[in-house]
């Protein structure tokens, strides 16, 4: 049976900016660095708390930066728009109506130094909420609606039932994602017969699942697309006719029927 991903075949060729490769490049959320490791933040008191919680809450500005500074957005009313965000590298734009519909270019202008908008705080000004979290920045309006905007993209927010306290983006329809700890890394597109694939670097454990729920397990792993994003505890994707969720103890994918598996570092399971 096909797997979603032929790691010997492609090469070094990438599918989009979310196709696990065999070049061994890797990328990890919203941060300049490249390597395929999870970025930690020292901490330099026991009473501080780290980047990744909440460090100020629910503030009232209408321009920020992310706290690498890679990310800066503005939620001033221009024209239709009532927000717009951008990221450096590589250069991309998001503008966002009042609707929640976004458009996006690469026509990036250039900034001035902005407050730093903490990973673990928002901001509502002119109808817009923005959460920062380490994978990037969600901006939605009062229905729901939005995007989030990390290196490797950007995507639709369909509704969010987020909280400051954790800047967790939800229900987001990426096609392809890392765990918090990159351990765990999954697409979601048609291969073959297959509609999703996951696999686990430590232990090395693949599984795909075709459409009517037939699970494929095997031990050849290979690298994250460049640019995937984190899917955050808490939080979900549905593409190609599945759901992931991702919560700390592992990733659990469904089809609409309740057929599935999680995948942890300790196995894979079926679910149904």
């Amino acid at each position: 049976m096909k797997r979603l991903r032929n790691i010997a075949l492609l090469g070094c060729g990438l599918v989009g900016a979310v196709t696990l490769s065999a070049c061994g490049s890797s990328s990890s959320s919203d941060t300049t660095t490249t390597t395929f490791t999870q970025r930690t933040v020292p901490s330099t008191s026991t009473t501080r708390a780290p980047a990744t919680t909440t460090t100020t809450q629910a503030l009232t500005i209408s321009a920020f930066q992310t706290p690498n500074g890679n990310i800066v957005c503005s939620l001033v009313t221009s024209g239709s728009n009532v927000a717009n965000c951008q990221t450096n590298q590589p250069p991309q734009v998001v503008e966002m109506t009042s609707t929640g519909t976004y458009t996006t270019s690469t026509a990036v202008a250039a900034t001035t130094t902005q407050q730093t908008l903490a990973y673990g705080s928002s901001t509502t000004a002119n109808g817009v909420t923005c959460l920062s979290a380490a994978a990037g920045v969600t901006c939605t309006v009062s229905g729901g609606a939005g995007f989030t905007l990390t290196k490797g993209g950007v995507y639709a927010v369909t509704s969010s039932s987020t909280t400051a306290t954790t800047a967790v983006p939800q229900a987001l329809t990426i096609p392809a994602f890392l765990s918090p700890t990159q351990n765990i890394s999954c697409e979601l597109q048609n291969s073959g017969d297959n509609v999703a694939y996951c696999q686990t670097t430590s232990p090395a454990q693949t599984v795909s699942m075709t459409a009517t729920g037939t699970l494929t397990k095997g031990t050849a792993i290979g690298n994250p697309g460049v640019g995937t994003p984190i899917l955050p505890y808490g939080s979900s994707t549905t593409a190609n006719g599945v759901t992931c969720n991702s919560l700390s103890s592992g990733v659990t994918c469904k089809l609409s029927n309740g057929q599935g598996f999680t995948i942890n570092n300790s196995g894979i399971y079926a679910v149904s």
